[in-house]
């Protein structure tokens, strides 16, 4: 039960920051370069592809080129 409970206070947060987010890229007061930046970080956030690798490949890349 603590999962579903757990699971609904996170669905709450991310209800509360994605308009919180959305409400500050449509204020005349943010500066512009923010507001252009703001959908390119949703869309990155939302986005299956991964840009920039996990750190547990890097690892295992460093590891392989030390030997």
């Amino acid at each position: 039960m603590f999962f579903f409970a757990s699971l609904k206070t996170r669905a709450r947060e991310l209800k509360r920051h994605t308009l919180t987010v959305y409400y500050a890229a449509r204020d005349r007061r943010t500066p512009p370069h923010v507001r252009l930046l703001t959908p390119a970080v949703a869309a990155y956030a939302l986005s299956p592809i991964d840009l920039i690798p996990d750190s547990s490949r890097l690892s295992a890349i460093w590891i392989w080129l030390s030997r």
